[in-house]
This record gives structure tokens, C-alpha cells and sequence, in this order.
């Protein structure tokens, strides 16, 4: 289980590495998040002061890929910067969450959520707000009907 977690997240990571990169070709340079050295992505995922393990185990995974890609220059520039919060896999903290992160701490998009109620409170944050939501680790049907704009998962 932990290889097809761990081919998961960096497969997820790779698309997020792709999104950054076209919204900055799309001329995005001076929304939100995106500054001169950085890009400030925000996230609200279970960790449970530790005891969820998966939660901790994809938390991992996503800094390390982070650290590479930061390694290697960023994107186009500039260092990709996760904050994340820990919504205790509670739908309230998980909405309460992403808002503070939008409309707080300024991020340029929500990231990588996992599947459930927290997911599904992210998800409609986001769409209030006109917030792009990339790599949710979800493949709920209120995905896709009715059609989410701004919302991107990264499993089927």
C-alpha cells in the first residue's frame, strides 16, 4: 500500500509542478501567492498531532518532492511554499481552514486534500471563493456532477 500511496503523491506533485507552471505562463505572476521569490500554496489535511498515519505519510511525501523541485531551482524561479494546517479530519476545521488560507495567508491555490467530509468542505470553499483546488486525493462523484471549474484530483 505505501508504494501505490507514495506513486500517488508524487504522480499528484508532478501535475501540481505542471499547474504552477501554466498559470505562470498565463500571466498569474501577480496574484495571490505568487511573489517574486515564491509560490505560497495552502493546505488542510489530517494529521492528527501525529496519530494519522496516512495523513502524516502523504504530508511527507508531498515536502520531499517540494524539497527536490525547490533543489532544482523551483518553478521558474521561484520556491514552492506549502502551509499547511491540520483540519483533525473535521469537516468545520477543514472549511475553516481553507478559508484562512485563502483569505489570510493569501495562497495561490488549496492542495491535496483527502477523500471524505473534509474533502467535500474544501471543495465548496473553494468554489465560493474562485479558488483553484489541484491534487485532492479523491475520486467522489460530487467531483465531476455537477462539473467543478476549479477543481483538479489526481485520482479516478
Amino acid at each position: 500500500m505505501a508504494w501505490v500511496m507514495k506513486g500517488e503523491v508524487i504522480r499528484m506533485l508532478k501535475w501540481l509542478t505542471f499547474l504552477a507552471g501554466l498559470f505562470w505562463l498565463a500571466g498569474v505572476q501577480a496574484a495571490n501567492g505568487v511573489l517574486p521569490n515564491q509560490v505560497l500554496i495552502g493546505q488542510t489535511i489530517t494529521l492528527q498531532a501525529g496519530a494519522n498515519d496516512y495523513g502524516v505519510a502523504v504530508q511527507a511525501g508531498i515536502q520531499t518532492y517540494l524539497n527536490q523541485v525547490n533543489k532544482s531551482g523551483g518553478v521558474h524561479g521561484r520556491q514552492v511554499v506549502l502551509k499547511t494546517l491540520d483540519d483533525n479530519n473535521q469537516t468545520d476545521g477543514a472549511a475553516a481552514n481553507a478559508r484562512q488560507l485563502v483569505e489570510q495567508h493569501k495562497v495561490f491555490l488549496l492542495f491535496g486534500s483527502i477523500e471524505g467530509g473534509p474533502f467535500t468542505a474544501v471543495m465548496k470553499v473553494a468554489s465560493e471563493l474562485g479558488m483553484p483546488f489541484f491534487g485532492s486525493i479523491a475520486g467522489s462523484l460530487n467531483l465531476r456532477r455537477p462539473h467543478q471549474a476549479l477543481v483538479f484530483p489526481v485520482r479516478a
